[in-house]
């Protein structure tokens, strides 16, 4: 068995056979059909580590390169190459009903290598064999698996369903709190795919708002993206919110607020997550003895 490196084989291809391949992709190729090279030293003692590649490996992998037909599609970018269907990811695509990043997605892990082959127009595009894109898609083929609209929602038996995401949205509340409450409740959801081709758990609105009640009271106040908000004119803040306006650690605040017997109010803060309260002055007066933390100065860095 003969090896060598990519660029000794496209040199010998295109001198002993008139076949035109880059080295560049005869390396993809080889790269994407998972083929590992071997080291061996060469005459001037200088080691290849990895870099030379069987003449079968090399062929098998750039078949379409070397055959002497270029395989042409039809009118639908379909053609038969061994009694097997190949097309274009695009073509797939339209067949099968996976979008095109889903099935590149998976192409490009997948070890399959494509065909070359000749467009009605003549451009040359990549084909890769119907059967082995649909069993890397198998999971959403399942004829029972329902397409959501582009908003992340579908009605299933008069209840709306949406993605965590759309839901979050919907609600006007971050995705983490709707995802840590689910994640300890025993709603049973739905699956899906969205509008990518990439399956999705679906949740019943109506189940959802009543999980989230506390979170969607029009009461609460709403903290700002600093973390503030103003009640009865005077402006409150979170421990987290407070530390750095104030220069001192949130545990700071936390120890001095835990004696004090100042009262928080329960707000929403931007991440939608219930948050205690905190009026800025009082903290600011029951924290004006702690040692602010030293700024960094960026000279001495």
């Amino acid at each position: 068995m003969r090896y060598a490196t990519c660029e000794t084989w496209a040199e010998w291809l295109e001198k002993n056979e008139g076949v035109s391949v880059s080295a560049d992709t005869i390396r993809n190729r080889l790269c994407i059909a998972r083929v590992f090279g071997i080291s061996a030293r060469h005459t001037n003692k200088r080691v290849n580590k990895n870099n030379l590649f069987a003449e079968s490996d090399v062929r098998r992998a750039c078949v379409d390169h070397l055959g002497p037909n270029i395989p042409v599609c039809d009118e639908d970018s379909f053609t038969y190459i061994d009694g097997i269907r190949y097309s274009t990811i695009g073509a797939l695509t339209r067949l099968i009903g996976v979008s095109k990043p889903t099935i590149s997605h998976r192409l490009a892990s997948s070890g399959i290598i494509p065909i070359r082959g000749k467009m009605q127009g003549g451009q040359l595009r990549d084909l890769y064999p119907e059967p082995q894109v649909r069993g890397l898609c198998i999971d959403l083929l399942d004829p029972n698996l329902i397409q959501v609209g582009e908003d992340g929602f579908i009605i299933i038996g008069s209840i709306r369903y949406g993605t965590i995401g759309a839901l979050a949205r919907l609600l006007g509340i971050s995705s983490r709190p709707i995802s840590s409450r689910l994640a300890c409740s025993d709603i049973v959801k739905a699956h899906g795919k969205d509008t990518m081709g990439h399956p999705v758990d679906l949740w019943p609105e109506p189940a959802v708002r009543e999980l989230c009640a506390s979170l969607l009271d029009p009461g609460l106040p709403c903290c700002d993206e600093d973390g503030f908000v103003d009640i009865g004119g005077v402006r409150h803040g979170t421990k987290l919110s407070l530390a750095p306006l104030l220069g001192i650690s949130h545990h700071a605040i936390s120890y001095r607020l835990a004696s004090s017997g100042i009262a928080s109010v329960r707000g929403k803060a931007k991440d939608g997550n219930l948050r205690d309260l905190y009026p800025e002055p009082r903290v600011r007066e029951l924290c004006k003895d702690v040692k602010k933390r030293k700024k960094p100065n960026p000279k001495a860095a």
